[in-house]
């Protein structure tokens, strides 16, 4: 067993809602989006010039939106 394995208590990678977390999120999100977009989300979220690498990948213009919706802006967080 990992420590992924365990749930514990913080903000769930996909709805960002303080709450158990099991793989970085909580029972809503993560039957809906599986643990390992939970770790990718959780990546997006904090390490800019991931986020930045990721939006630069997406090649239409509403995947993009989606994925300011959710994860903000990336040209706008600062680099680490």
């Amino acid at each position: 067993m990992t420590n992924m394995d365990v749930a514990r208590i913080g903000k769930c990678a996909g709805c960002e809602d303080p709450t158990h977390l099991k793989f970085e999120l909580c029972s809503s999100c993560l039957p809906r989006y599986g643990p390992d977009m939970g770790l990718l989300f959780r990546k997006v979220r904090n390490i800019p010039e991931f986020a930045r690498r990721c939006y630069s990948g997406i090649s239409s213009e509403p995947h993009r939106r989606m994925f300011v919706q959710m994860f903000g802006n990336p040209s706008e967080r600062e680099l680490g």
